[in-house]
């Protein structure tokens, strides 16, 4: 699984190990879904990862799954950020 983002000339950024569950989990089965993120609560957002202890590591809101964001995050945010907030559409 990967993702583009024009804006940022990001073509093709794999996302890995449990990561990739996660977004299965939300897609409904869809290849391509678009992703809204946040560091602060989007209205009916889909799911929440908390930060845990590792970087880049956050765990799936609710469950004992983990993964592994890479620094490719740092484009959206300034560090890591305790939480990010996911609307998928």
């Amino acid at each position: 699984m990967v993702f583009d983002d024009a804006d940022l000339e990001i073509v093709a950024e794999p996302f890995v190990g449990s990561i990739n569950s996660m977004i299965d989990m939300y897609a409904n089965g869809r290849k391509n879904i678009t992703a809204f993120i946040s560091s602060q609560p989007i209205p009916n957002n889909t799911l929440c990862l908390i930060k845990v202890e590792g970087e880049g590591m956050y765990q799936l809101e609710g469950t004992d799954i983990v993964g592994w964001l890479c620094p490719c995050l740092l484009n959206y945010f300034p560090s890591y950020v305790d939480r990010i907030y996911v609307l998928i559409q």
